[in-house]
Order: C-alpha cells, then sequence, then structure tokens
C-alpha cells in the first residue's frame, strides 16, 4: 500500500499562498511590536509557524526593504524603521 502525499505541501501555489500568509503574520506581530527584535526560531515561535516558513518569507521582507538583518548565523531581524516612543525620547533628554 502507497503512502498517500499531502496534496498542500506539493502544490506550488499553496506554498505561495502560505508564504504571503506568513509575510502577514510577521508584518502584523512586528506592527504591534515595533522595537521587536528576534531570530528566525524566535519569531517562528511567536507566530505559530515553521523555522523554514519564517526563513522564506524574512528573505522576501528584506528584500522589499521592511525588515534589517544584523548579525551572521544567529541573526537578529527587526523592522527597518522602528519609531522612537516617549520613554526613550525621556531616556534621551537626561
Amino acid at each position: 500500500m502507497s503512502k498517500k502525499k499531502n496534496l498542500v505541501e506539493l502544490s506550488p501555489y499553496n506554498k505561495n499562498i502560505t508564504d504571503a500568509v506568513v509575510r502577514i503574520d510577521l508584518i502584523t506581530y512586528f506592527n504591534a511590536n515595533p522595537h521587536a527584535r528576534d531570530t528566525i526560531n524566535g519569531l517562528a515561535m511567536r507566530i505559530n509557524r515553521t523555522p523554514e516558513q519564517v526563513e522564506r518569507a524574512i528573505g522576501k521582507l528584506l528584500e522589499m526593504g521592511v525588515l534589517v538583518k544584523n548579525g551572521g548565523d544567529k541573526a537578529i531581524y527587526r523592522l527597518k524603521y522602528s519609531y522612537v516612543s516617549l520613554d526613550e525620547l525621556s531616556l534621551k533628554n537626561k
């Protein structure tokens, strides 16, 4: 008896949709947490996705200029533009 293949995993169309949804999840996460900085594994855990899905999505968001990568193998990712909070401004003025 042959094993059934998961058609969702085989379809390039479904993979493209999944990748787009993961990008939306990441943008939503960073929009809610504009000062967040995390690794691929950390982001995957936060948005309940696999590290592989997050890595593909981050690659596209880096190309688009939405995110910035700091570091090498254990890189940290953050929004390219984040806004200073009032607390941070008050600390700078002291």
